[in-house]
């Protein structure tokens, strides 16, 4: 049985985002099964990397999984991001909750992350903003 997620196209193969090219709600997609190891360590990578640009731009991001394949490349992409934010002073925090979506007569439930830093507002210290010139 094909995953839903698995029909997705778009430039970064591991995401799905809004119409605008922008959004704050990333939805995980599964590896094919004949992915190498190698490409499968970038893909996780590449999904870290788009957390952390979410996080500099919005300040929280949700990653959407709907299969146990994409929980687990969620769980090891935001162990890696944290990484990356940790590096400009923030901790990285998460929250877990249940979704559930429509996919055409399919109605699939699954897990929904909400990762978020210890920044209080954004301002021009905050992570990945522009400092303002004194």
């Amino acid at each position: 049985m094909s995953e839903p997620n698995d029909v997705l196209e778009n430039k970064n193969p591991n995401t799905e985002q809004k119409k605008s090219g922008h959004s704050k709600i990333l939805r995980v997609k599964a590896d094919p099964p004949d992915c190498s190891a190698e490409l499968r360590k970038r893909n996780v990578k590449n999904l870290a990397g788009a957390v952390a640009h979410g996080l500099r731009q919005y300040g929280e991001v949700y990653l959407r999984c709907f299969s146990n394949a994409t929980i687990g490349k969620a769980s090891k992409a935001m162990a890696i991001a944290r990484g990356f934010v940790a590096v400009q002073g923030f901790d990285l925090y998460c929250a877990p909750s249940f979704i559930k979506a429509d996919f055409g007569d399919d109605e699939r439930t699954g897990i929904c992350f909400w990762a978020f830093t210890n920044q209080t507002e954004r301002s021009g210290s905050d992570i990945g903003g522009e400092s303002e010139a004194s």
